[in-house]
């Protein structure tokens, strides 16, 4: 039934419950990201809600938004007063995310193709420059000012609202908008799960060594994650991304790993910059090898002789030239010789 969460719905009832499950989603992820606060007594620059309701504006049908994004902003709200306290602040974070999605699914209406929303590296630099950097930052100046923070915490309060919405947006936005559209069980039937699995096991057991006991780990992460891009398929690719990235979050805000921070100016923010580091050129290397394997496949098929496309073969008469497509399987009726004369 989750799976079809965002699914197109035509009667009442299942609009009801595709908005409930999908304010379950965001209660979630907002949850996880608070937690991170809870743990570590520090802002966590990791923000997920955005990103889902930036995709919720982009992915489905206008007349749908209204009860989609109330049950976010609800889920939002109400993860926000579990663990903030209840306050009339906890609407307005909400509302404020609320607005940056709408500004952000707008804009990837008018630079994505609905059908293949990453389907090339120009398509992820737009979706970069839309939401990963001006409504992050339009958001920020708008929390500014809706929030009035003043004097010397003003900028830490900015960079750290940036920061935490692009580092979501490269985290989760990829693996959302690559999901097959709409969201249905046949569309995961093809995924090698058994392969998906132990890769992830094998990064996050990785990733764990390479934070607790290499110098500069980020540098053997990033390899880490070119191994899975050039292994797994694009969509499988993205997901480990992700569940890399909440990995290593976890990891972080529990100091169960210390990573040397070198940066004091941007104080404890500082310490997770190295996420854009590993999931932009880990995103490149992702589209990259999808272009390959689709070039390959096209040149393959291109190869491939006529008579073994899709099963049939194609036999071309002797005389005009014009070709008699039959079945795979069944025989070819020759002519008798007898009868040509």
């Amino acid at each position: 039934m989750t799976i079809e969460i965002l699914s197109p719905q035509n009667s009442t009832p299942n609009r009801w419950l595709s908005a409930l499950l999908l304010g379950c989603v965001v209660f979630v992820l907002t949850l996880f990201c608070l937690e991170l606060i809870v743990v570590s007594g520090k802002i966590s620059p990791l923000w997920f809600p955005t990103t889902l309701m930036t995709v919720v504006v982009f992915r489905c049908p206008s007349r749908q938004l209204p009860l989609l994004l109330t049950a976010c902003v609800l889920g939002t709200a109400g993860a926000n007063a579990i663990i903030i306290g209840p306050a009339l602040s906890n609407i307005k974070f909400a509302l404020l995310n609320l607005i940056q999605a709408g500004v952000g699914g707008m804009l990837l209406r008018a630079l994505l193709d609905r059908r293949a929303p990453l389907d090339s590296l120009h398509d992820w630099a737009r979706m970069v420059l839309s939401v990963g950097i001006v409504t992050p930052v339009l958001g920020g100046l708008l929390a500014l000012w809706t929030l009035q923070v003043t004097g010397h915490a003003s900028f830490p309060f900015f960079y750290t609202w940036v920061i935490s919405e692009i580092i979501g947006m490269l985290v989760l936005g990829p693996m959302l908008l690559l999901l097959p559209w709409p969201l249905r069980r046949t569309g995961f039937s093809n995924l090698r799960l058994a392969e998906a699995l132990l890769t992830l096991l094998l990064t996050l057991g990785a990733s764990y060594l390479a934070l607790r006991f290499l110098p500069w780990p980020f540098t053997f992460i990033v390899v880490i994650l070119f191994w899975c891009a050039v292994r797994l398929p694009k969509l499988q690719a993205f997901v480990l991304f992700f569940l890399n990235a909440s990995f290593i979050s976890i990891l972080l805000a529990f100091d169960l790993v210390t990573v040397v921070n070198n940066n004091s100016a941007l104080g404890p923010v500082s310490s997770w910059l190295p996420f854009l580091l590993v999931l932009i050129p880990s995103h490149i290397m992702s589209l990259v090898m999808d272009a390959f394997r689709r070039e390959k496949l096209h040149i393959t098929d291109s190869e491939t002789p006529l008579p073994s496309r899709n099963g049939v073969l194609r036999h071309w008469d002797g005389a005009g030239g014009a070709p008699r497509h039959l079945v795979a399987g069944q025989p070819l009726a020759v002519p008798d010789p007898g009868l040509s004369g």
